[in-house]
């Protein structure tokens, strides 16, 4: 992929985002902020179930 397919896909994906939020910047800081605690609670729990696991000899 090329740099500019991959900046292409970026800028999509924030105007796609953008849409969702009505394009109102409160509401995308609302988006990202969830978003940044569901990917926090996530990181946790992975982090929880790998340190349940034995040690690997």
């Amino acid at each position: 992929m090329k740099a500019t397919e991959a900046l292409e896909e970026i800028r999509k994906a924030r105007e796609d985002i953008s849409r969702r939020c009505d394009f109102d910047p409160r509401k995308l800081v609302d988006f990202y902020l969830e978003r940044q605690k569901e990917r926090l609670a996530r990181a946790q729990q992975e982090k929880a179930t790998a340190e349940s696991l034995p040690a690997a000899s």
